[in-house]
């Protein structure tokens, strides 16, 4: 079964209806080929957060404007859409015409800090946990601290109050 066919298949509904119930979030690893089914849950259960893992895994090398995302972009309209960036997202926004600056600064425009967080993705991603850290600070580096706070705690903090 493709991702497509399974996100919103009406037997997954109860799970849904649970994670409303309990206050639980929904992490989602999809490519942006399923933000429709992503938009039909999050209209049909606008009270579950969303998180998409690897930000759903943009395409990013043309660089700006990033029009290969803009599906990705359009989902900040979305309140309970959270964007989870890992190794993936980092190296992503370091392809072709791509850079970290441009990316991520119109992803904090467009979802804004409190929705992003970052996941190290250890030990799946290649590194060690130290280096995988390296790559996100570096990246985000040129973001106010306010934001960075956001995205390497208060974010996550949020959607898994256990870790406050």
């Amino acid at each position: 079964m493709t991702e497509q066919a399974v996100l919103d298949d009406p037997k997954s509904y109860p799970a849904w209806e649970c994670a409303v119930e309990l206050d639980l979030p929904i992490c989602l690893q999809m490519s942006g080929q399923a933000i429709p089914q992503v938009v039909r849950m999050i209209e049909r259960f606008p009270r579950v957060r969303v998180i998409l893992d690897h930000a759903a895994r943009p395409v990013l090398d043309e660089g700006p404007p990033y029009h290969a995302a803009v599906r990705l972009f359009d989902l900040a309209r979305y309140p309970n859409v959270y964007l989870k960036v890992t190794p993936r997202v980092f190296t992503e926004a370091r392809r072709g015409k791509a850079t970290p600056e441009g990316f991520f600064g119109r992803l904090v425009e467009e979802f804004g800090s409190h929705r992003i967080a970052w996941g190290s993705n250890y030990p799946a991603s290649d590194g060690t946990l130290r280096e995988l850290l390296a790559l996100a600070k570096s990246s985000l580096a040129f973001l106010p601290q306010q934001d960075q706070e956001w995205i390497f705690a208060k974010t996550a903090q949020t959607l898994y109050p256990a870790l406050a």
